[in-house]
């Protein structure tokens, strides 16, 4: 039962990244909107180096990969999804691990891809 709750948790929380993702980079940096600004200054002064300004505000895909990326760690930690319960079987897990925290990742992007065709049609 906890395993399919953890399931569950890991899909929900991919797709509250994507739409985190996707609302604060694409949507609220539009002109007129909240973070436009925020955007334009980052532009201009970290616009010429693409590996910090796409995953900070620039590419919705980045910014939900980061997320996804950073929280995958925090739910391990509150909601144990990989069960760390020895040492002696933590190669395996380390393995799962790396295989699951990939999936998140690629998940949470999918998703994000999925609210911005949803969001231009």
């Amino acid at each position: 039962m906890n395993d399919i709750i953890n399931i569950v948790l890991l899909h929900f929380m991919a797709f509250v990244c994507a739409m985190i993702g996707f609302v604060y980079s694409d949507v609220l940096t539009e002109p007129n909107m909240v973070f436009h600004s925020l955007y334009k200054f980052l532009e201009r002064k970290i616009g010429n180096y693409k590996f910090l300004f796409h995953p900070v505000i620039h590419c919705f895909r980045c910014v939900s990969g980061q997320l996804a990326f950073w929280t995958f760690f925090v739910l391990n930690f509150y909601a144990d999804i990989l069960h760390f319960d020895s040492i002696a079987n933590g190669v395996f897990l380390s393995v799962k691990a790396l295989f699951i925290h990939a999936y998140y990742i690629c998940l949470t992007i999918y998703i994000s891809w999925l609210l911005s065709k949803k969001y231009r049609n």
